[in-house]
């Protein structure tokens, strides 16, 4: 939709909000916590993170804000997120 979407790191998300990451559609942001911030947080879920993230804003911007808020369903989202990650880290093509 010619919207760029700025990845922001912010090491003290868990700590401060109590999360690992946000999607702020108003300010086309998405903050993550990054590996870096919580000890043994593998960096597969921060790439998890991302993903799950980005879905918001997939659903948010594909305009399914207008039929039952799908946007806001983190089952459906983190299901979408997971699913996605699995193929970017596992995809193999020549």
């Amino acid at each position: 939709m010619g919207h760029t979407i700025d990845i922001e790191i912010d090491p003290s998300m868990v700590n401060v909000v109590d999360c690992t990451g946000e999607a702020h559609y108003r300010f086309n942001k998405i903050k993550i916590q990054g590996a870096e911030g919580y000890v043994g947080r593998p960096q597969s879920k921060t790439e998890q993170t991302f993903c799950h993230e980005f879905i918001h804003f997939l659903l948010y911007f594909g305009e399914c804000h207008d039929t039952k808020e799908l946007y806001k369903n983190e089952i459906v989202v983190d299901r979408l997120a997971s699913l996605l990650h699995q193929a970017l880290s596992t995809m193999e093509y020549e």
